[in-house]
């Protein structure tokens, strides 16, 4: 086995541990709407490195890695939406007081 996949799983990891603790400890909703969108593309981009280094990876795993970074992007969009909609109602009870 050589180097590179161990070093790309490093990273990866390293990368996933920062990842989930923004998620976990971010002090606003749009650092955690942020962070979940980071951590999908952290999931595709494991997905990807597996199809690299896997002999045996094939179609069906970049079917799934389409499937997940679409919804992917669908949940960031909501969420985002949720997140500017939350403001915006924020604003106007601020203006009515």
């Amino acid at each position: 086995m050589s180097w590179g996949p161990v070093a790309a799983l490093c990273l990866v990891a390293c990368g996933g541990s920062v990842i989930v603790l923004r998620l976990l400890m971010g002090p606003t909703m749009p650092d955690r709407v942020l962070a979940a969108d980071t951590l999908i593309t952290l999931i595709t981009m494991s997905i990807a490195l597996y199809i690299v280094f896997s002999p045996d990876a094939g179609t069906p795993f970049v079917d799934v890695m389409l499937v997940i970074s679409i919804l992917g992007f669908l949940g960031t969009t909501a969420l985002a939406r949720y997140v500017e909609q939350q403001a915006d109602d924020s604003d106007e009870l601020e203006e009515t007081s």
